[in-house]
Parts: structure tokens; C-alpha cells; sequence
């Protein structure tokens, strides 16, 4: 879910990804068994997005060395928007490399334990070093005000962490400040994602006796024509191995980079249900949402490569 993975901004994305909407509205609308949505496409945004947790908190100590950090938003954030320039790490003036991924459906820091819910109500940015974090440091973590929603709406900037520029020509940035412990802890074993075949076992999101992608199994449907998850072999091929970019402006799934992936844009409901603006049609699958085991096992299937 790296952000680094596409740096073009969401204006630029999306004005690539324009030509192609006005074709593909109904097809893209078939593909997820539904109508189109009526919500409005361009209606103004009042609303912000604030920092609400951080991990670790402001102040904290003893800060596991292999840890990233990670901050929670209150909204979906739109992965085009930012990248690892906009957030830096620091101890003093030294300033660490370091890898920025965003998560659009917070996963559980301990992938061996996830709770039944997301941690986090919105995404998370997290970021870490190039290697573990030296030990007994302190450190600092910047953010630029640059992510935004997918509706266009801002990062508040006057919530507690932000702090006010010197000129009009500067950027308000948060800050972070933490220490780490001074021992490196173990390692946590790495848990390996599911594959696409597991995905399909019962009770699994693409269980084939559960009624929830039902349209997409139906011999002749156009849902199945243009999303075939019949199988778990044509469900790889429309998946992974289909080259067309969905209404968002990204492939359906890119491998390792679920932020990336439309598959998951079309899981995700902003706060009153509608689908996140780009994506055409209404949130899948239609009805209830997806619970969050089953949505969590495609973001780690994709997270581990999207194998078969």
C-alpha cells in the first residue's frame, strides 16, 4: 500500500482517467451489479480531516525500535495526494530515508491478531525508517498538509500537533515527537497473506455458496462477463490480470499495493454509505457492507502479492 507506487496528484490522475468514464459508465456500473449512484459527483465540501491518534502517542517512550509509526485519520484519504516527500523523519537534523505506506482500510497492527473492527475510522499514514530505529533516540515525525479526501476535503490544520507557519508563504506542519527503547525486540513472525484459492474456501469473501458476489457467478449475467467469480482461475484473470483501470483511476488490482487496487476503492463507504467519490456505482457488495475479516482478507491477499 505504498504511496510512493504512483506520484502523480489526484487532479492529474483523475484527468487520465477522464476520457475513459463516459465510455465505461455502464460497464463499470455492471461490473459491480448495480445502478449507478445518485449522489452527487461534484458537490462543494465542507467538510476537513483531522489527525485523530497517533502511534505511538506524542511523548511516548520506550517506543519499539521495529514499529512504525502511524497516524489515524478521520476520513479516507485519497492515495494520490501524498507521497514519502511529504512525510520525514528526524532525530535532531539528521534526516532518516524512509518508506510511506497508506492504508484506505486500517489493518491491524498485528496482523497474527486483528480485532473485529479497524483500529482506525478512516486511513492510516505510516511511515518508518529504511531499517529499525536506532535505539534510546528521540525522534521527530513531519507532515506536510497535503493528503486530502477523496471528496477534495483538507487536513485540519488548528488540531493539537500542528503548528502555525512564521510567514504566509510556509506550510502549518505536524509534528510527532517520540523515544525509542533502547534494546531491538524480537522480530514478529510474518504472517503470510491468503491466496486467491483460500479466498474462495467456505465462509471466505468469494465463498461460492454465499449469496454476497452472487451476481458475478450467473451463467450469461454481464456482471459475470465483465467480473467473473465463478472460479477462482477467472476470478485471477478479471482481477490481477485484466490491464483495463477502474473509475478511480487505477487498476482493479495492483499487487502489493492495496491503496492502489479499485477492488478496494468499491469496499469502502464514506459517512453516509455512499460510495467514495470516483468510484461509479454504489459501494460493494450491494446492501451491507463487507465485514471487516472478509475485507481484511483482501487487503492482505493483496499486500502478499494477490497469488493465486
Amino acid at each position: 500500500m505504498q504511496g510512493p507506487g504512483r506520484p502523480r496528484g489526484s487532479a492529474t490522475r483523475r484527468r487520465d482517467a477522464g476520457h475513459l468514464v463516459i465510455l465505461a459508465v455502464t460497464a463499470l456500473a455492471a461490473r459491480g451489479c448495480t445502478q449507478p449512484s445518485d449522489t452527487e459527483l461534484f458537490a462543494t465540501v465542507e467538510e476537513t480531516i483531522e489527525i485523530v491518534e497517533t502511534r505511538p502517542a506524542q511523548g511516548a517512550t520506550g517506543v519499539a525500535r521495529s514499529s512504525p509509526v502511524e497516524l489515524c485519520l478521520s476520513r479516507t484519504i485519497d492515495p494520490g495526494a501524498i507521497d514519502r516527500t511529504h512525510v520525514a523523519i528526524f532525530s535532531g537534523a539528521v534526516w532518516f530515508d524512509s518508506t510511506l505506506e497508506i492504508q484506505l482500510f486500517a489493518t491491524h497492527p498485528d496482523p497474527s491478531d486483528p480485532d473485529d473492527r479497524p483500529w482506525c475510522p478512516g486511513s492510516v499514514i505510516s511511515v518508518r525508517p529504511r531499517g529499525a530505529f536506532e535505539g534510546g533516540i528521540q525522534y521527530r515525525v513531519r507532515v506536510q498538509p497535503s493528503a486530502i479526501g477523496w471528496a477534495g476535503e483538507p487536513l485540519d490544520t488548528e488540531t493539537a500537533g500542528w503548528v502555525a507557519p512564521d510567514s504566509e508563504d510556509e506550510l502549518p506542519l505536524f509534528w510527532l515527537e517520540f523515544t525509542t527503547a533502547e534494546e531491538l525486540e524480537d522480530p514478529s513472525p510474518e504472517i503470510p497473506g491468503p491466496t486467491l484459492e483460500e479466498l474462495f474456501a467456505p465462509g471466505a469473501i468469494f465463498d461460492p455458496e454465499a449469496t454476497t458476489c452472487g451476481c458475478h457467478r450467473e451463467e450469461g449475467s454481464l456482471a459475470r462477463a465483465l467480473l467473473d467469480l465463478s472460479t477462482p482461475s477467472r476470478a485471477y484473470r478479471d482481477l490481477v490480470l485484466e490491464d483495463r483501470v477502474g473509475s478511480t483511476g487505477y487498476p482493479m488490482v495492483a499487487p502489493r499495493v492495496p491503496a492502489e487496487s479499485y477492488l478496494i476503492h468499491t469496499l469502502l463507504r464514506d459517512a453516509d454509505g455512499h460510495a467514495l467519490r470516483g468510484v461509479l456505482g454504489d459501494p460493494m457488495p450491494p446492501g451491507e457492507p463487507a465485514s471487516y475479516a472478509h475485507a481484511l482478507s483482501l487487503v492482505r491477499w493483496i499486500e502478499a502479492g494477490a497469488l493465486r
